[in-house]
């Protein structure tokens, strides 16, 4: 009997040896789990630093190139002649003035130039011209456009040359062109070659540009030639 208490009590022994072996295993097994989670955390948190200043760099990098756009944008189209132009013309009874915006297609992120309208008493209401606009006044917003863009070119040969650009224009936006034609005329050194099957619009240029008092010259070729 003795000898078998001497039997369970070393088993016992080697019970409880056996258990804190396999504490200590378990502990070891969730010691290295966590240093390995707490690595991949550092990691993560190491790339998510370097992901984050990537894109600081890539935003003010593009934000220089969308300035350095802008910028070249405002030098080919001179808001404030094409304005005046636009004003001249007078293709609308409220809207008065028009603004180039440069944005981004989200799906692409190409460049986009848009032209808004505002009102003539407001910086804040503005509007997209194809909108709202007709044939003519849109026709009066794209040679606003291109004029405020040809008039500050350098070329050496400094002409101009339109085909047909007053379509669809009634009386009062025809005599707001020949006007913005006269001030070219007086006050720069730019030709302007302009074309046109509507003979009241040559009329009317013909009169308003009359080539006795204006470095003008009018041709009218046979209808048969036409």
């Amino acid at each position: 009997l003795e000898q078998e208490c001497k039997h369970a009590q070393c088993l016992l022994k080697k019970t409880k040896i056996l258990e804190q072996i396999e504490k200590e295993n378990s502990a070891r097994v969730f010691f290295t789990e966590y240093r390995e989670c707490r690595q991949a955390l550092d990691e993560s948190v190491r790339n998510q630093s370097r992901l984050k200043e990537q894109l600081r760099e890539q935003e003010g990098e593009f934000e220089k190139r969308k300035s350095i756009l802008t910028e070249e944008i405002t030098k080919q189209f001179n808001q404030s002649l094409m304005n005046q132009i636009f004003q001249k013309i007078d293709p609308h009874y409220e809207m008065k003035k028009l603004e180039h915006q440069l944005a981004f297609d989200e799906s692409n992120e190409k460049p986009l130039l848009y032209i808004k309208v505002k009102k003539a008493n407001s910086d804040t209401d503005e509007y997209r011209p194809e909108w709202y606009f007709s044939s003519a006044q849109l026709n009066a917003v794209a040679f606003s456009l291109f004029f405020s863009s040809a008039l500050q070119t350098n070329h050496k040969i400094r002409t101009i040359f339109i085909d047909d650009p007053i379509g669809h224009f009634d009386d009062m936006n025809i005599l707001g062109f020949a006007d913005l034609i006269r001030s070219i005329i007086e006050n720069t050194d730019w030709q302007i070659v302009l074309t046109t099957h509507d003979k009241k619009i040559f009329q009317i240029l013909k009169r308003k540009l009359d080539d006795n008092y204006y470095s003008s010259r009018f041709l009218q070729l046979p209808e048969d030639v036409i």
